[in-house]
This record gives structure tokens, C-alpha cells and sequence, in this order.
């Protein structure tokens, strides 16, 4: 299932974002490196972060596009998500994080939290200033959740 804008999910401060029309917004969670939008994604991000050293090479982001929570690594179950957000069918904003959830030697959660790890985030500059930064903030929760 897609992630979806859930207005709940806004910080305090996000909030006035909700009261803006979304409905032409759409999310899609690149699932494999094989989806068109990887390769796009993958070089918008590459262009705005990796001359600074901040973003990793394609091959390590292809690897963490196959991690399963269901198969855990080193006592944590792990997830990575790359997201692409449309406004209208064309790209508006890229978002990527990875959440890490401590197992037990049983192999169920820990008590406490689920660490997500905020990577990316890029709001095309037309729609700077449009609230869309506030999604971006808000839509690592639902990967937090799963």
C-alpha cells in the first residue's frame, strides 16, 4: 500500500499545511531498482547532495531498497523508503529514510522507540514554500507504524 498524507501525522507547526488542497498530490514508494521512478529519484537527489558528500552512491541505496524488516540484520529489523511525490502527475518532492526497530533475542521489538533516520529531503523549487515540506517531515511516521 502507498503512503498517504495523513493530517494527524503534521508537528504542531506543520498543522497549517492540512488546510491547503492536496488532492492532486500522489505518493509512491519506489519499491525496487527496477521501478522508472529509482532512476529519477535517484539522480535528482545524486545532483542536489552528492558534490557535498551527502548522499550515498546508487549501489548502496539499490541494497537498501532490499531490506525486509521480516529479515533482520544484527538484531534490528530494518527498512528503507524512497518516496516520490507528484503534484498534478509531475515530480514535486523526493523523500528517503530508513526505520530501525530493536529485536529481542526472540526476534520480537524491543520496548521503546522506533529510530527512523530522516536521509533526504527535496521539494522541487517551484513548490518551495507550497507546505509540501511539511508532508515530507510528517510521511517518515507511516514507515515508523508498518
Amino acid at each position: 500500500m502507498e503512503p498517504v498524507l495523513v493530517a494527524d501525522d503534521l508537528a504542531p507547526g506543520d498543522r497549517p499545511a492540512a488546510a491547503r488542497d492536496w488532492s492532486d498530490v500522489r505518493v509512491h514508494r519506489v519499491a525496487q531498482p527496477a521501478d522508472p521512478d529509482f532512476a529519477l529519484a535517484y539522480e535528482r537527489l545524486w545532483r542536489a547532495f552528492g558534490a557535498a558528500g551527502e548522499m550515498e552512491r546508487r549501489e548502496v541505496i539499490e541494497a537498501r531498497l532490499g531490506w525486509d524488516p521480516a529479515r533482520p540484520v544484527a538484531g534490528a529489523a530494518l527498512a528503507y523508503e524512497l518516496l516520490v511525490l507528484r503534484r498534478g502527475g509531475a515530480l514535486a518532492a523526493l523523500r528517503d529514510h530508513s526505520a530501525v526497530v530493536r529485536l529481542g533475542a526472540d526476534g520480537r521489538p524491543l520496548p521503546g522507540p522506533v529510530v527512523v533516520h530522516l536521509s533526504h529531503a527535496w521539494v522541487e523549487p517551484p513548490l518551495r514554500g507550497s507546505g509540501l515540506a511539511a508532508w515530507l517531515r510528517a510521511l517518515p511516521l507511516q514507515a515508523a507504524r508498518r
